[in-house]
């Protein structure tokens, strides 16, 4: 009888061996490709020369159109660094699984130069309260457009601090508007909430 209990007992511990080595072997095996598009925030340009890093080997430069692919990154749970003259460098955590991966856009933040600050905000028409993409933004002769994303979003980067006027224009409807002394302050980020854009006369000064 103790023979018998013994050996059911190495029995189940081999197939218990067995199915945990396939299920780690099947969730950790292989390596990433990742690919993605690094812009400039504020202009939505592509940003040339950025490096795009996984873990502490895998990484690759974008190229004229922004686009970068690493090979041979680490899968399961990682951060995605992208780092680029001129820019704030940027931290996202991705999942990546082995095989292809694609991450999107990684949108960089132009570093804020002294006595300068910005402005974002998300603009939107204010006949059906839809979000622009591709809205143009200018204080100045400094100027943005609004996210591609479907969000409107939009920053509008080192305008000088003290009292801008901001101009915001849609070129697909030709809606529009503008705001005057919008408050901006060194180094700080003014949040304007939603700008809505319209067809009639602009609203009054802030």
């Amino acid at each position: 009888m103790t023979a018998r209990v013994s050996i059911a007992v190495l029995l189940a511990g081999f197939l218990a061996a067995t199915i945990t080595g396939c299920g780690g072997s099947g969730a950790g095996g292989g390596v990433a490709t990742v690919t993605g598009r690094v812009v400039d925030d504020g202009t939505q340009a592509p940003v040339a020369n950025a490096t795009a890093r996984v873990g502490n080997t895998a990484s690759a430069q974008t190229g004229a159109d922004g686009r970068f692919t690493i090979n041979d990154a680490p899968t399961g749970n990682q951060m995605l660094s992208v780092t680029a003259g001129g820019h704030d460098s940027s931290n996202v955590p991705v999942t990546l699984s082995a095989g292809q991966n694609s991450v999107g856009t990684v949108y960089l933040a132009p570093t804020l130069n002294l006595g300068r600050g910005a402005v974002t905000g998300r603009l939107v028409l204010a006949s059906n309260n839809s979000a622009v993409s591709g809205g143009i933004v200018q204080s100045g002769t400094i100027s943005a457009l609004s996210r591609a994303d479907g969000s409107g979003r939009f920053t509008l980067y080192n305008v000088p601090a003290g009292s801008a006027q901001v101009n915001f224009y849609d070129p697909s409807t030709t809606a529009g508007t503008i705001r005057f002394n919008v408050p901006v302050s060194s180094g700080q980020t003014t949040d304007l909430g939603n700008v809505l854009l319209s067809f009639g006369p602009p609203p009054p000064p802030l």
